[in-house]
């Protein structure tokens, strides 16, 4: 194998450039001249059994080397630049960029809900939302405060959070004015959003799927709300 190398190589070597392309076949000559050295340097050193004549296949190995080396590092080299060179913008390139930009300042913003008229449905939609957070809000601030009254101050009774300290101070502490707003708020959002969660589950069955089916079970939560809230707010 590598006396075919050897043989491939001197091919190279004397190989006669094209002439419609005898640049390029002339460089391509000079790149492979190296390896085609190596090779031959290869060949020689596995034929020569002597150890006085070994020093002069090293020394074509190494030369044969530091040329192939040099070849690769201008090689690289030169593909470094001309990446380089395609990632470099041109001016064109940079004016356009420019132009775009200034466009893009100049768009208008796109329209929100202030454009469409109020309608039963998106209302409802909204309030069914809200109302949750709200009420979730609450109950995981009190339950929160529970728990921590009961974990640094397990042994002090008196200051610990119950449900009777909770009642008490809502009646003592609180005016009338903040007990109403507390109480009528959370009548009507607890009375609204068990309608409208009745309300989703009536369309899950594929029922009231309609518009008229939508307003009408729309209308339907609305007055649930009002006359059962109202009934919780009297108690």
């Amino acid at each position: 194998m590598l006396v075919r190398l050897g043989l491939n190589s001197n091919l190279i070597k004397t190989r006669t450039p094209l002439s419609n392309g005898g640049g390029f076949n002339s460089m391509m000559t000079k790149l492979i001249a190296p390896y085609s050295q190596m090779a031959t340097a290869r060949t020689i050193l596995l034929s020569s059994s002597s150890s006085s004549s070994s020093s002069i296949p090293i020394l074509m190995k190494n030369t044969a080397s530091r040329t192939t080396l040099q070849n690769m590092m201008t090689i690289r080299s030169f593909t470094q630049n001309s990446i380089l060179n395609e990632n470099v913008p041109s001016s064109k390139d940079t004016q356009d960029s420019t132009i775009l930009r200034e466009q893009r300042a100049k768009r208008p913003i796109s329209p929100h809900l202030t454009i469409y008229q109020p309608q039963l449905t998106w209302y409802l939609s909204s309030l069914h939302r809200v109302t949750l957070v709200l009420m979730g809000f609450a109950f995981y601030l009190v339950t929160i405060a529970f728990g921590l009254t009961g974990l640094f101050q397990s042994n002090n009774s008196e200051n610990k959070l119950t449900s009777n300290s909770l009642i008490n101070w809502y009646h003592n502490k609180m005016s009338n004015m903040t007990k109403w707003t507390v109480k009528g708020a959370f009548a009507y959002m607890f009375t609204l959003h068990y309608a409208l969660s009745v309300r989703h589950l009536i369309w899950d069955m594929a029922k009231e799927l309609s518009l008229k089916g939508v307003y009408r079970t729309g209308y339907a939560a609305m007055g649930f709300a009002a006359l059962v809230g109202t009934w919780l707010f009297s108690l």
